[in-house]
């Protein structure tokens, strides 16, 4: 059956069809097994634009599941193949990828893909805190990350992925290591703090937040801002309304994700402003999150129906 596809694969340009794409999509036992032998003895390169290629439609054709080519291609050898397999699982929740990901995340040869692993462990802690798993693969996936953010030897890039993902079991410790990235020169692994803070749900935080909104770094202001929306604390709000018109477009976006997401009557009347701004993404992304605040109130209030 993949005939077609590898026939394409053969061309000295392959660009892969669409049609011929979904025929790998939810492989029986018997099919990956043929699917594996002709995958083997691919190209790096060939290998990379066909699982970026698979990555891309399967985020936006919910209809197809590559989740049996991506499992196989976090054997593969190629570093970058098994970058793109955790992004291609990034949405899968099932427990058997939990070990595979602690394997990757602790032994690993490439610091991307150990990144990559830790910050896909990230949503396995996220189920663990809304009672959602096992509590034995809770402590895995908590042993895991702290194991790796424990290390001195490791790379702070795979240390910083680690403490966004942890940050949600919001442990004394936890904070310790929030603080330990908060007030390193490096300015990913601060970035890393804000996020951090946010993901702990703790308001104990914001006060590090709010000054951050100041911070001459777009990036920094980013992740500030988009932590304040975590917390959903009302305290922000007001903080957050001067950065709707923030000379970064992604810091606008966010400020206005943040104060959607945090409600209220001043929130919906800053929404309200944003709605008359001269760029249409801000326009839009404003109009998104007044729906969902209608929406949040007709279910409050049993409206609606």
């Amino acid at each position: 059956m993949f005939d077609r596809l590898f026939q394409e694969i053969n061309q000295d340009t392959p660009n892969f069809s669409s049609s011929v794409l979904a025929d790998i999509s939810n492989l029986s036992n018997e099919e990956m097994s043929s699917f594996t032998a002709s995958w083997d003895v691919l190209a790096d390169p060939t290998k990379i634009k066909l699982l970026s290629t698979l990555v891309e439609m399967g985020q936006n054709r919910a209809q197809l599941d590559f989740t049996s080519v991506f499992y196989l291609c976090l054997r593969d050898s190629n570093a970058d193949v098994r970058c793109l397999a955790i992004e291609g699982l990034w949405e899968y929740e099932d427990r058997t990828l939990i070990n595979p990901l602690c394997i990757m995340l602790v032994n690993d040869f490439s610091k991307n893909v150990r990144s990559s692993a830790a910050s896909s462990l990230g949503k396995f802690a996220i189920l663990s805190q809304e009672n959602k798993l096992l509590e034995r693969d809770t402590q895995t996936v908590h042993d895991a990350l702290f194991d790796i953010l424990e290390n001195p030897e490791e790379a702070l890039e795979v240390r910083r992925r680690a403490l966004e993902s942890a940050a949600i079991f919001n442990t004394d410790w936890i904070g310790e290591y929030i603080n330990w990235a908060y007030n390193s020169a490096e300015s990913d692994l601060k970035s890393s703090s804000l996020f951090a803070m946010g993901k702990t749900g703790d308001s104990y935080w914001l006060t590090y937040l709010l000054a951050e909104l100041q911070s001459a770094s777009p990036s920094i202001r980013y992740e500030a801002v988009s932590a304040c929306g975590e917390l959903e604390d009302e305290a922000a709000i007001s903080h957050l309304e001067s950065l709707v018109d923030d000379d970064d477009i992604e810091v606008q976006l966010a400020a206005i994700r943040s104060i959607g997401l945090i409600g209220g009557i001043l929130s919906e009347k800053i929404l309200k402003y944003c709605l008359n701004s001269a760029d249409q993404v801000v326009e839009d992304t404003a109009r998104e999150y007044l729906g969902m605040m209608d929406l949040d109130d007709d279910l409050i209030f049993g409206h609606g129906g």
